[in-house]
């Protein structure tokens, strides 16, 4: 299994120079939208262009909140973040919305559009080539972040004891904390539960 997926990865770092910028919509930081083509950079960055035609600008935080990426049917949502007071905000993908937003951060990622790849490990498992580093374990950072807190929460790491700090407004998950049965819940699960329970209060 392991030897299939650094298979693939190569592959993917190969295509890179050959692949297409995807169709995405360009969010500004006032509200306003542009569609075209963009691809994101390993150091944060949004490329864009309006057409396939066009050259590509570079676009950060200081005027755009994020990127909407349309890959065949799926929509990925990007955002700039702030982790950390001293560090510039970091481009995040959003797993899942709401009174808290759950946000994601790779640490090797790839975002590309690879075309007639079939990508199938076996005859149970189809993968998709857009984001195949994230089945590499602890490749992942897991933030939250309400919409009027300036710094997102780091999830990550000591799950437990973070978990209980930030959602201490909420009985319903901290008594999922009270036995061992937190064991069983990913931190999507949590942040799902905070929302469901606990939204309006």
């Amino acid at each position: 299994m392991k030897k299939k997926l650094l298979f693939l990865i190569c592959i993917l770092i190969y295509t890179i120079s050959h692949s297409q910028h995807l169709k995405v919509d360009l969010i500004f930081n006032d509200g306003q939208v542009l569609e075209g083509f963009g691809m994101v950079t390993k150091n944060g960055k949004i490329k864009f262009r309006i057409s396939t035609e066009d050259e590509p600008d570079t676009w950060t935080f200081l005027m755009v909140k994020g990127v909407t990426f349309y890959h065949y049917e799926k929509v990925i949502n990007f955002e700039y973040i702030k982790t950390n007071k001293r560090q510039k905000p970091l481009l995040l993908e959003v797993v899942s919305y709401g009174k808290v937003n759950l946000y994601i951060k790779s640490k090797k990622p790839v975002y590309i559009e690879i075309k007639n790849l079939n990508l199938n490990l076996n005859n149970n498992i189809s993968v998709n080539p857009f984001f195949i580093l994230s089945l590499l374990e602890n490749n992942e950072t897991l933030y939250v972040k309400r919409e009027n807190e300036e710094i997102a929460t780091k999830l990550s790491g000591r799950f437990r004891k973070k978990s209980l700090l930030y959602f201490k407004d909420c009985p319903e998950v901290i008594e999922i904390f009270s036995t061992k049965e937190y064991l069983k819940y990913k931190i999507i699960d949590i942040v799902n539960e905070y929302n469901f329970y606990c939204s309006n209060d």
